[in-house]
Formats: structure tokens, sequence, C-alpha cells
């Protein structure tokens, strides 16, 4: 199960690319970041995973990678070019949308508020659990062969892009957490994209890119959102 974030005209408190009030950390370079999303989970579908209340603020930094550390592979989970934070008391929180996005750098074009509803989904082809997980519940028990283009048929339908929290994330290259030091992120906080599969044009991420943001279960259940891997990909 995930949750489906749809861009929405109708108000809340959610936003995306909108403005909250707080000072935005600074990023490496000693500029202040950009508010990418900030999530209030009381306003979210029940579900086991989240926490039930508290406000998650989104930050990245706008430079051409959009502060994903694509320069050193192996630190893509260095809170340097992007901040994850999290506080329990929603009344201190007030977001509004904001009057202009044209920043360079920043994928968010028209600042939007947001609306969330359960959503059943099955595993993506691209998460690097996939290969494993079709041979071994699928393939292993069926007498069902399906020719190459068949295949690629099927995994083009399962590879949704949506903008979602939990569930499982799309890429349009790879899953960085098939190296052993990633895998320990085994929970899809936050993915946006610019809509691939979808008809907006409120986010651009590069040529039809996706943006995730991912967490260990076992820090999420204590609420901690300072353990967190951020990355983006496109065509």
């Amino acid at each position: 199960t995930s949750i489906n974030i749809s861009l929405s005209d109708n108000e809340s408190k959610s936003v995306i690319g909108g403005s909250i009030n707080e000072n935005a950390p600074l990023s490496y370079n000693g500029e202040q970041m950009r508010l990418l999303a900030a999530i209030f989970f009381s306003e979210l579908p029940e579900n086991e995973y989240l926490p039930k209340k508290g406000v998650l603020r989104l930050y990245i930094t706008l430079d051409e990678y959009y502060g994903v550390n694509l320069d050193d592979f192996e630190k893509l989970n260095i809170q340097k070019g992007f901040k994850v934070l999290y506080d329990e008391d929603e009344e201190k929180f007030e977001t509004s949308l904001s009057q202009d996005n044209s920043t360079e750098f920043f994928p968010v074009t028209v600042s939007s508020f947001l609306s969330f509803h359960a959503l059943n989904e099955c595993m993506t082809y691209s998460d690097y659990r996939f290969e494993d997980t079709y041979n071994s519940n699928f393939m292993k028990d069926s007498d069902i062969k399906l020719t190459e283009d068949e295949k690629r048929e099927f995994e083009y339908r399962i590879n949704t892009f949506n903008n979602k929290m939990l569930g499982y994330p799309s890429f349009t290259q790879e899953d960085p957490r098939s190296i052993e030091i990633y895998e320990k992120y085994d929970t899809l906080l936050f993915q946006i994209t610019d809509g691939t599969d979808m008809d907006q044009e409120e986010i651009v991420i590069g040529d039809a890119g996706v943006m995730q943001f991912f967490i260990p279960s076992e820090k999420l259940k204590k609420c901690d959102f300072s353990d967190i891997l951020y990355t983006f990909d496109c065509y």
C-alpha cells in the first residue's frame, strides 16, 4: 500500500513548492535551501508506517542536481545539499503557496496544495528487489512463459510513475539501493515525478525525471529523520 499524492486546488496545510514559517537550513555553499514540500501527517489517510501527526519538511539546494550529491555516489545520504526535518507539533507551522517559482534548478514550477489517498500497487520492475522477487514468487511455480516483447510490456505497465509516499519507487535509470551501503533504506518516504505517467506540468525534473527520499524502517518507527537517502534520475 502506498499513499498517492495529488496536486490540488483545495486548500490544505500540506504543500509542494510553497513556503513555511521557519528559517530554511543552509546548504554546503552557505545559501538558504528551498522548501520542496511540507507534509502534515494528520492529513494523510490511515496507515501503519508514518506518524499520526507532525510536519515533515523537505529542503533542497538550488543547483543543477537539486542538491543530490551525484559527484560522490557513496554520499547520497549526507545531508549537505538537502535537509529533512520533522516536528510533531503541527500547530507551530503555517504554510502558503509561493508567488514566484521561476527560480533556476527548482523542480516545482507552480506551487500547489496536496491531497492524499491510499493506493494498492505492486512492486515496480526498476526496484532492485524485483528480479529476485519475480523469479522466486512468480516464475518458479508458473507455466507461463513470456516472450521478450511481452516481458518488456509487463515491466512497462508495472513501472508506474506517480507522486507518493510509501510503496515502491520507480526509476528511469537504476535503484541506488542495489549497492550494499544503501540496502538499509527500505522505505520510500517521498517521491515526485515530472509527469511521465501523469498530465501535469507543475513539476519538471530534468528530462522526464523522478526524485526520491528513502529512510530505514527502523528509523521511521522512532520518528528519526536524520538518516535519509536522497536521489534523482532522468532519461
